[in-house]
């Protein structure tokens, strides 16, 4: 509950109504705190078996096949958004249909090109430090 409240709080506080700029400043300054401390809260009280229904969400197998990408994305999907906004000659309306297409061109790119990153460097370095952890374990012994 407090998770929740605190998100909240990060998204819908200044919703729709008149602040000073001392209320702007202070909603500024600590919105991302808050949304970090609720984020860590969540995987807080998931990590001690106490998360219930999200905790099974967040465990299911279903996102097993993505967990070894998101990092990934998370790397390339910055640059993949500035490709495509580069790429584009005109300015566009922004209608629903232009940002459908803007985020399903971004999410695709950044996924295949994530794929071959892993594919090319993360999973050749997770081999080699585990052919060396198991080496090393060897030689101690």
């Amino acid at each position: 509950m407090v998770a929740a409240f605190l998100m909240y709080i990060s998204f819908f506080a200044l919703y729709k109504r008149e602040e000073s700029l001392i209320e702007t400043a202070l909603y500024n300054g600590s919105k991302d705190f808050l949304f970090s401390c609720s984020m860590a809260w969540i995987l807080f009280v998931c990590l001690v078996g106490e998360g219930g229904f999200m905790n099974r969400i967040l465990s299911c197998k279903l996102f097993l096949p993505l967990s070894r990408l998101s990092y990934c994305v998370y790397l390339i999907h910055v640059s993949v958004a500035h490709r495509y906004h580069h790429m584009v000659e005109e300015i566009s309306d922004f209608s629903t249909l232009s940002l459908m297409q803007m985020f399903f061109h971004v999410f695709l790119w950044s996924y295949l090109i994530s794929f071959g990153a892993t594919l090319l460097f993360e999973i050749p370095v997770v081999k080699l430090i585990n052919q060396l952890t198991k080496l090393g374990k060897k030689i101690s012994v």
